[in-house]
């Protein structure tokens, strides 16, 4: 028998691919700025949360039209459902990393936690319909 891993032949969606190298990315720019501003005390971890997010989201807008979903029009309609999206993911991010801080009392593991789940919703609501195809 064969075990070679083909990957063409399972079929891997190129844009799940660079999705997740664009999100370590986008994740570690969150990630630089959520402990530089807690651990050079600006603020408190909720409020530096919310700053590394808006920081990452910039870059996730960027990165993700041009590179991953390689998304040539340039509309309105477009940014506009993309700010939708973050704002709903904003809330998400920020819900999820205060309960696991408040549960756990560990600011690394609310932060994964909720950069995964708002990152799995973005990835979806990009996919299917900002960005489509």
């Amino acid at each position: 028998m064969n075990y070679k891993l083909n990957i063409s032949k399972l079929n891997i969606n190129t844009d799940l691919f660079k999705f997740l190298i664009t999100g370590f990315l986008v994740v570690f720019i969150d990630g630089l700025f959520y402990f530089l501003l807690t651990l050079l005390e600006f603020t408190s971890f909720q409020i530096a949360k919310r700053i590394s997010f808006l920081i990452g989201a910039f870059f996730a807008f960027i990165l993700n039209r041009n590179y991953v979903f390689l998304y040539k029009k340039r509309n309105f309609s477009q940014i506009f459902y993309f700010l939708i999206l973050y704002m709903i993911s904003f809330f998400v991010n920020s819900f999820v990393h205060d309960y696991i801080l408040v549960i756990s009392n560990i600011s690394l593991i609310s932060f994964i936690f909720a950069t995964a789940v708002s990152a799995t919703l973005n990835y979806l609501v990009m996919k299917f319909f900002i960005f489509k195809k």
